[in-house]
């Protein structure tokens, strides 16, 4: 029944879900918008997406847009519009951040933690 409730709300509501942009065919194959990507792939994207959640930049990238999504949907909001502008830019950073941890895991299974 939850497939099914989950299949309906992404056929209905056309939302982009992480495996959409990274995903495991069932057979031992990954990839990354329609990629097949390499056991050196894999790699060198885990190494990048570690090392950029280490840098200031992602801290403050995320945690700017964050806040100011936030704030436009509960202190600045006068209308619909701008509740639904600020929670389609949490859903973005959520995607982003469901991505990279995606590939984080896979990184982490190769390497072996």
């Amino acid at each position: 029944m939850k497939r099914l409730k989950n299949w309906l709300t992404n056929y209905l509501f056309n939302a982009v879900d992480p495996k959409d942009i990274f995903y495991d065919d069932g057979a031992g194959g990954l990839y990354l918008d329609g990629n097949k990507l390499s056991d050196d792939d894999i790699l060198a994207l885990g190494r990048q997406v570690r090392d950029f959640k280490e840098t200031d930049l992602h801290k403050t990238l995320f945690g700017t847009v964050e806040n100011r999504a936030k704030k436009t949907m509960f202190e600045r909001s006068t209308n619909y519009n701008d509740m639904l502008s600020g929670k389609m830019l949490l859903l973005a950073l959520d995607l982003q951040n469901k991505v990279m941890e995606s590939i984080s895991k896979e990184y982490d299974k190769r390497v072996g933690k």
